[in-house]
């Protein structure tokens, strides 16, 4: 974008429209894997990391990215379906005391109801946005991230 906030034509070029497509396909990547059932979301991550926190702050980084660099392209319904997936993950994050102390643990990934909500909104990104739930992001998402 340039200053005045009208698009140059440095934005039209193939660099861009690659990195473009890139930044949507980690989104939607991003986004299928809160929509994935608790065992596929499990082995997205290393043993050692809590796979809850990395599915939210790859969602939270990717949305940002989209936001950011490409919002002004974004249908009202996709908008909505970002800010409420958003919403959702800021208020569990942030609102601790409303929530079970496993909530950000693997086991509240598997059991926690609040999960199940942040299932049903990827959901409805995926639906905002026309992507599929089916075609699953990498097997791990965060080596795929450092490969781009």
């Amino acid at each position: 974008m340039n200053p005045d906030g009208a698009r140059g034509a440095m934005d039209e070029s193939p660099d861009s429209e690659r990195r473009r497509a890139w930044h949507y396909k980690q989104l939607k990547w991003s986004v299928q894997a809160l929509k994935l059932r608790v065992p596929e979301q499990l082995v997205l991550f290393p043993d050692i990391v809590s796979s809850a926190h990395e599915l939210a702050l790859e969602f939270d980084h990717w949305a940002d990215v989209v936001w950011e660099n490409y919002g002004e392209e974004l249908t009202a319904t996709q908008m909505a379906a970002l800010r409420a997936l958003e919403g959702k993950l800021r208020t569990m994050s942030h609102d601790g005391a409303q929530f079970d102390a496993d909530l950000w643990t693997d086991a509240g990934l598997r059991s926690n109801v609040h999960w199940d909500e942040v299932r049903a909104l990827a959901a409805g990104v995926l639906d905002a946005f026309e992507w599929s739930a089916d075609s699953a992001p990498p097997a791990d998402l965060a080596a795929a991230d450092a490969t781009e």
